[in-house]
């Protein structure tokens, strides 16, 4: 064990890795599981609205349901569905990137990814529909996974690891 004499801190008093530190399984199953569930819900997202889209035909007389509204559905169809993919797909990209963190050993990712599946569990408590109550149980498998001790120890690794590095940088920067 490698120990600093002058700080006696937990950081300290871990030992130097002997390689990068590779995330252990529960944390690595979470971060998949979370992008699966992200990419299915957008998938789902995007096939309600097509849905909605469908149903949402009124009838109208015949010279404006022939001649007029095609050329305007058409228009805002693709409009619709080209603003409704960028949204999905930057959406997508910002749920994605704390599970990202998380197998990099951010702390913060746990911080993050807790957040948002609480606030799914509250928005689905009143929900009476199957798909928001199956939905729940990846994410509870994601906080659960996140939590147990391989993965907390991971995280503290990390954190003790990115300390070093920078307590490191700052005395080869004093020296210079």
């Amino acid at each position: 064990m490698s120990r600093s004499p002058t700080s006696g801190s937990a950081a300290d008093q871990l030992p130097e890795p002997a390689g990068p530190l590779r995330p252990p399984v529960q944390l690595r199953l979470a971060c998949w599981i979370w992008i699966a569930t992200v990419l299915v819900r957008s998938v789902l997202l995007l096939v309600d609205a097509r849905t909605v889209m469908q149903l949402g035909v009124v009838p109208v007389p015949w010279f404006t349901a022939f001649v007029i509204v095609p050329i305007l559905v058409m228009s805002s169809v693709v409009a619709f569905w080209v603003a409704l993919a960028v949204a999905v797909c930057v959406v997508d990209v910002l749920l994605v990137l704390p599970a990202l963190g998380l197998r990099a050993g951010h702390a913060w990712a746990r911080f993050v990814l807790t957040l948002l599946i609480v606030l799914n569990l509250l928005s689905s408590v009143g929900s009476r529909a199957p798909l928001g109550l199956v939905s729940l149980v990846p994410d509870l498998a994601v906080l659960v996974l996140m939590y147990l001790p391989p993965a907390h120890r991971h995280l503290t690794r990390c954190a003790a690891e990115r300390d070093r590095q920078r307590r490191l940088l700052r005395t080869e920067f004093l020296k210079g």
